[in-house]
């Protein structure tokens, strides 16, 4: 089940960067990332709600699940970022700068920056997912009922 939970966060994470495929969606990207962050928090509230059903631990599996999906998902995008057809949508949002230096912008320290990214991606998703999972998988509380007051 919880396999089923990341790979759900994973397409969900993965997804907004196949944007950048395409010139003419390629600005769609930021608001993509914000709605695919939205239904990150609730994938990962419904996956506290069905751990706890089944009495596991909610945060650690949340903080996880959240840090593994990011590291692997944050490779993906920056693969998918550097293959030619995302190049030359990105060559297409900046026009004015030539062609050698958008190239070099696009490639320079593609390594450290996929490393950097995937480690503080990792921490920030996976603390969010240990703390949604959390809050998905608490008790509610029963509203405490007034008692009716007799004269």
């Amino acid at each position: 089940m919880i396999w089923l939970y990341a790979v759900l966060l994973f397409i969900v994470y993965a997804a907004p960067t196949l944007l950048t495929l395409s010139s003419t969606l390629y600005g769609l990207t930021t608001l993509a990332h914000f709605f695919s962050f939205l239904i990150a928090v609730i994938l990962f509230v419904v996956m506290g709600r069905s751990l706890r059903k089944r009495h596991r631990p909610r945060f650690a599996n949340g903080l996880m699940i959240g840090a593994g999906v990011s590291l692997l998902g944050t490779g993906v995008g920056q693969a998918i970022r550097r293959t030619p057809m995302a190049e030359e949508a990105f060559l297409a949002q900046v026009p004015r700068v030539p062609r050698s230096a958008a190239v070099t912008m696009l490639h320079l320290h593609a390594t450290a920056n996929a490393i950097l990214s995937g480690i503080i991606f990792a921490v920030l998703f996976g603390l969010l997912g240990g703390i949604a999972v959390w809050w998905g998988g608490r008790r509610r509380m029963a509203a405490p009922t007034a008692d009716p007051v007799e004269k």
